[in-house]
């Protein structure tokens, strides 16, 4: 990847949503997060365009698929939303069901987005070569790891001590 990748991605991590969902539910809530959810696609869009470097052939091929799964990704992240305000509503609280509960849910978030990206492989690999998949798809479990990275320091660990 180009040294400049870095500067981009910044950005893409500095605006993730945690911090709304562990603050208090402010009624304007819902709005910020989907205005920081909107600011992350963009960033994402400008970070794939930047290390992918497509052929003409291959953007052409690529958006139109990427749109659709982006809709799916989207769709698939309400979920993921809903189990942290939900963690965040309850964690001073927290009882054994709920944290099997959103623990159990969290796993399922899981398993959803492997078998979207699995779906989502088979439907680029119809419209584009294998080692662009393969990049794209690589790219997008980087950019995962850093959201998910981002999002866990800024949630409160359930076995952190509360009174602090």
């Amino acid at each position: 990847m180009k040294s400049t990748l870095p500067f981009i991605a910044l950005p893409l991590l500095s605006i993730i949503m945690a911090a709304p969902f562990v603050s208090g539910q402010s009624p304007d809530t819902t709005s910020t997060i989907e205005s920081l959810r909107a600011d992350v696609r963009a960033d994402r869009t400008k970070i794939i365009t930047h290390v992918m470097q497509f052929s003409e052939k291959d953007a052409t091929a690529f958006w139109p698929v990427y749109h659709q799964y982006e809709a799916d990704v989207s769709k698939l992240n309400d979920q993921r939303v809903a189990i942290i305000r939900e963690y965040a509503a309850s964690l001073a609280s927290l009882t054994d069901q709920q944290a099997s509960s959103l623990t159990s849910r969290s796993f399922e978030f899981e398993r959803q987005r492997v078998d979207l990206n699995k779906k989502y492989f088979k439907s680029f690999s119809k419209v584009l070569p294998g080692i662009v998949v393969a990049k794209f798809f690589q790219l997008q479990h980087r950019l995962n790891l850093l959201a998910d990275v981002e999002l866990a320091a800024h949630l409160p660990a359930v076995f952190q001590d509360q009174t602090q």
